[in-house]
């Protein structure tokens, strides 16, 4: 764990080399919105017991989040500026080649990277993505914006850690895995509500602000996409990753529906990784 100064903000980085790396490209990845990267590990979501044996993983807590510095502007938080900050963490990283993933707020951090560096002089270091739990986007959208600005305006009013329990409770994770892992979303729960009291409205005013990327765009993402979802949750639709799979030309998808579908997924991002 390190704090890096990067786009003038300071970002907690945590970079995990194996000995033997069995890929040159860099895993960079991104977590969800109000969540961070103890979240990730502790709630054993993302844990990357299997990827972190071959791969080079780095991760960070975006702006406002975990060890990061809070800023105050809104803007900051929209998703085309965390791909800014993510891309920071990426040539810092000094790899070759990296792939960009992220989960939720992290999925569209990643695919705003993702055209940045395409629109850029260094769009070979772009390998690949990994797209988990693509929040809503396009038309789905704007009732999650919607609740973004009311908890936001709430955050002033400093009751958002109260009201968490009972504004997400069955939506922070899928249905299937809040019945067999309560311990899983009582971890995310507690890190939701642990953040610094101002960088609440920040964060999730950013997030109202934030979609997907224009859908015409996408399709110019031609590298291997993983994508990864699960049903059965209001707030990462399955038909924002069906959607995804259709418009990114080099994608796959998996659809979990059972737990065991979820514990597999560190599995599969590790081979995937591992046949680029």
């Amino acid at each position: 764990m390190a704090v890096e100064t990067l786009n003038d903000i300071e970002l907690n980085v945590i970079d995990a080399q194996p000995q033997q790396a069995t890929n040159p490209a860099t895993l960079i990845w991104a977590h969800g919105l109000m969540f961070c990267t103890a979240a990730d590990v502790e709630s054993g979501l993302f844990a990357w017991k299997k990827t972190q044996q071959q791969h080079r993983v780095v991760r960070y807590d975006a702006r406002g989040h975990g060890e990061s510095q809070v800023t105050p502007d809104p803007a900051d938080y929209q998703w085309q500026n965390l791909g800014r900050d993510m891309l920071a963490v990426a040539q810092h990283s000094g790899a070759d080649k990296f792939v960009l993933g992220g989960a939720s707020m992290g999925c569209g951090t990643s695919l705003m990277a993702a055209l940045q560096l395409l629109n850029s002089e260094q769009k070979e270091k772009l390998a690949g993505l990994v797209l988990v739990i693509p929040p809503t986007g396009w038309k789905s959208r704007k009732l999650q914006t919607l609740k973004y600005r009311l908890l936001a305006w709430f955050s002033k009013l400093r009751l958002v850690p109260a009201l968490l329990p009972q504004l997400t409770q069955n939506k922070v994770i899928a249905g299937f895995l809040h019945k067999s892992m309560a311990y899983t979303e009582a971890v995310l729960l507690r890190y939701m509500a642990s953040h610094k009291k101002e960088a609440y409205f920040p964060i999730l005013m950013g997030s109202a602000q934030s979609d997907m990327p224009a859908q015409d765009e996408l399709k110019n993402i031609d590298v291997p996409v993983l994508i990864l979802a699960w049903k059965d949750d209001v707030s990462h639709p399955v038909s924002t990753a069906t959607r995804l799979r259709e418009l990114l030309p080099n994608s796959e998808i998996h659809l979990a529906n059972e737990t065991r579908h979820v514990d597999l997924w560190d599995q599969q991002i590790a081979e995937f990784l591992k046949q680029l």
